[in-house]
């Protein structure tokens, strides 16, 4: 698995974080969404990683493909993006203990784009923590995130499900 990891954390590339008056956005590709100022961020050449008001932990990584990529390069990204969402997710979901509250959900979006995510529950340090994953696709991008930390998984999934109906997409 960490493997994987590694691999998919290598064909990402920069993720962009601005901060505004108003909220902190963060740019990950060709996908933009709106976060409340609370949150800070700290940026590497591969991933973005956010710390939230009450210590949630996001990390997004992403990759867009070229403007001028072949329909060879489109069919095996969107590929990539399916079966990462079905084979992958549904297992991190699970691992270590985790009871998972939503399996995958699959949510088409407008342009050709999908959404998929999944919400666990567990207990850590005897108490309850979230892992929330999050696969924004389209037909030349993605933007992989995981959200963790300690509290309700289905309170913390539907704030940011609303984060995620911020999202604005520049292709």
């Amino acid at each position: 698995m960490t493997l994987f990891v590694a691999l998919l954390l290598s064909l990402c590339t920069t993720v962009a974080v601005a901060q505004g008056p108003d909220n902190a956005v963060l740019h990950a590709g060709d996908v933009t969404l709106a976060f409340t100022p609370a949150w800070k961020w700290t940026q590497g050449d591969e991933r973005a990683e956010g710390r939230g008001p009450q210590g949630e932990l996001l990390i997004a990584t992403y990759r867009t493909l070229s403007p001028h990529a072949s329909n060879d390069d489109l069919a095996r990204h969107r590929t990539f993006i399916e079966g990462f969402a079905n084979n992958k997710m549904p297992g991190l979901a699970a691992s270590r203990d985790k009871t998972v509250l939503r399996p995958l959900t699959e949510t088409a979006l407008p342009g050709g784009r999908v959404q998929y995510a999944t919400v666990s529950q567990a207990k850590k340090m005897f108490r309850d923590y979230y892992f929330l994953q999050y696969m924004l696709g389209s037909p030349s991008s993605f933007t992989y995130m995981t959200i963790e930390g300690f509290g309700n998984a289905e309170e913390k999934a539907r704030q940011f499900d609303a984060i995620l109906a911020t999202q604005q997409w520049d292709e």
